[in-house]
């Protein structure tokens, strides 16, 4: 498998602490600033969509850098067809159900080599989000209140996933690799990720993230550790064969999501990240390791459900459906027993004189209708002018005494 550096070209400049505080709230602040009238997504592996726990901007970053990119919600079979690289958010409390890892392993054993990129879990935004909006200025104060009680749900609910998740956990049992718990979190939220050079000379690349690390990777006698935080493994790289096949885990997905990209070292990270793909290669990205229950071929790249669910998509789509309801029904037939006009009124000539008199009044010009009257008079009424005999009729086509006056 052909690797990129990443000790290149990367610049050493730390931020200033807490600057990224300033960025999030930056991003956050039409929101806080409505009173959290519009709650944000937090749905952990959202791959379209705004959730803050989402992967969607992570998928664009993939296509920024020139790879077809294919996303899918749950691990899907078909998804991998033309796929050299598999991106697995993994989102249980556990190793990868035996289905979704016979899968994967079966992707790895296909011809060529292949890459495999597994991302634990490691905390949520939410929680981060909601103390921001708690710490808003000029916010009601029963506001303020509900976006406490959200916080505190937020952690709440953080820690109890927490609570069921193994201090090490096996992933995949193609893999030595175990995403590990280390302990409480970290009192702040800097954190300085040192990338090891691919040929192991020279000094470490630093990026320094911002995120509220607490999960890592206990790398197998095999593997090679290539990035740390502390000196502690955070992402490890194994190769499985001689065609170059790759398992690649990292500790944190934290960084990667929508929220964490906000922050400007957490990008550069997330690029770094993008950088051990292949240049050009077909990337499948998967917002979960759960297996789905069958086929969906309207979530490949491209597909029509995952154009039209992107907002504001929605939104037009259905004033198109509704401009095209209005106009069938607009050229749709009327049912029904037609009318049936009368045939007297239209042979009566009598009614036309009606109408070209009430026509005339309309004008409110009695000189015109002076003329054209002097004038019609002149030349003779139609069928009664000279040498010209009257029609003979009987029966019910006779005209009127009335109609014959006129």
């Amino acid at each position: 498998m052909r690797r990129q550096s990443l000790a290149k070209g990367l610049p050493q400049r730390r931020r200033d602490p807490g600057g990224w505080l300033m960025v999030l709230g930056g991003m956050l602040a039409v929101i806080a600033a409505g009173g959290c009238s519009q709650e944000p997504a937090s749905t952990h592996g959202d791959v379209v969509g705004d959730s803050l726990n989402g992967v969607s901007a992570f998928v664009q970053m993939l296509r920024d850098q020139g790879h077809p990119v294919t996303a899918r919600p749950e691990i899907s079979p078909a998804a991998f067809r033309d796929r050299d690289v598999a991106i697995v958010f993994v989102d249980g409390d556990g190793p990868v159900e035996d289905a979704a890892a016979a899968r994967l392993e079966s992707f790895l054993e296909e011809p060529g080599p292949q890459s495999l990129f597994l991302i634990g879990r490691d905390g949520d935004w939410g929680v981060g989000y909601w103390r921001f909006v708690a710490d808003a200025v000029d916010l009601p104060e029963a506001k303020r209140q509900r976006a406490r009680d959200k916080g505190r749900d937020a952690a709440r609910d953080l820690a109890a996933w927490y609570g069921d998740v193994e201090a090490t956990t096996a992933i995949v049992p193609f893999a030595e690799a175990r995403l590990v718990v280390r302990g409480a979190e970290r009192g702040e939220a800097e954190v300085d990720v040192s990338i090891h050079p691919e040929d192991s000379t020279g000094s470490p690349v630093v990026l320094h993230g911002a995120w509220p690390w607490r999960r890592g990777v206990e790398p197998g006698d095999a593997d090679e550790v290539a990035w740390e935080i502390d000196g502690e493994a955070f992402l490890v790289r194994s190769i499985l064969d001689d065609e170059g096949d790759t398992v690649v885990v990292i500790g944190s997905d934290m960084p990667l999501l929508n929220a964490g990209l906000v922050d400007p070292g957490n990008r550069r990270i997330a690029e770094a990240f993008v950088g051990l793909i292949p240049a050009g290669a077909g990337v499948v990205v998967f917002g979960s390791s759960q297996m789905a229950t069958g086929e969906e071929d309207d979530g490949v790249e491209g597909g029509l459900w995952r154009l039209i669910s992107v907002p504001p998509h929605p939104w037009i789509v259905a004033q198109l459906v509704l401009c095209l309801a209005l106009f069938c029904w607009s050229r749709a037939s009327i049912f029904g027993r037609p009318r049936a006009p009368s045939a007297a009124a239209l042979r009566d000539f009598g009614h036309h004189v009606d109408a070209v008199g009430r026509l005339l009044a309309r004008s409110n010009n009695p000189a015109a209708s002076d003329v054209l009257l002097a004038e019609w008079q002149r030349v003779g009424k139609p069928g009664f002018g000279p040498g010209v005999h009257e029609p003979m009729v009987t029966g019910k086509d006779e005209l009127q005494p009335e109609a014959r006056k006129r």
